[in-house]
């Protein structure tokens, strides 16, 4: 198992395409075949993959307001709608790795959305695990 990680300054309610910064670390390993593992160790922010279009950000931001508002007066003060979508959308995602290259579909893209309520700073890891 090989580890990295990836630092990014975020703002709230930010999408962030963090697949070049992955595919270096699958470069940088050379790791022929093998399974990429990109984990967020964040309850308020989360990854996924998907289209790193404008218009469709905008409608996933529709729906993180249907799903958790961020007017909505919540028990837990401040950012409850942050640890609801983090609840609701992964943490992690998991891409094989054929032929040193990440295995993603021709839209396929990895996205960071921070949900939180301030500035961060994420440490997103990155742990390739070889099948060679």
């Amino acid at each position: 198992m090989l580890y990295d990680e990836i630092r990014i300054k975020t703002e709230p309610g930010k999408f962030y395409n963090i697949t070049a910064k992955v595919e270096e670390v699958v470069k940088k390993f050379g790791v022929k075949e093998g399974l990429c593992i990109i984990h967020n160790p964040s309850t308020t922010s989360f990854v996924f993959l998907q289209e790193d279009c404008e218009l469709l950000k905008k409608d996933m931001e529709k729906l993180f307001e249907r799903i958790a508002p961020r007017n909505k007066i919540y028990t837990h003060p401040d950012n409850a709608h942050s640890h609801l979508l983090a609840s609701v959308f992964s943490s992690s995602t998991v891409i094989p790795i054929v032929e040193r290259e990440l295995s993603l579909g021709t839209w396929q893209e990895i996205l960071f959305y921070e949900g939180d309520t301030r500035n961060r700073e994420r440490r997103i890891k990155v742990v390739i695990c070889p099948l060679e």
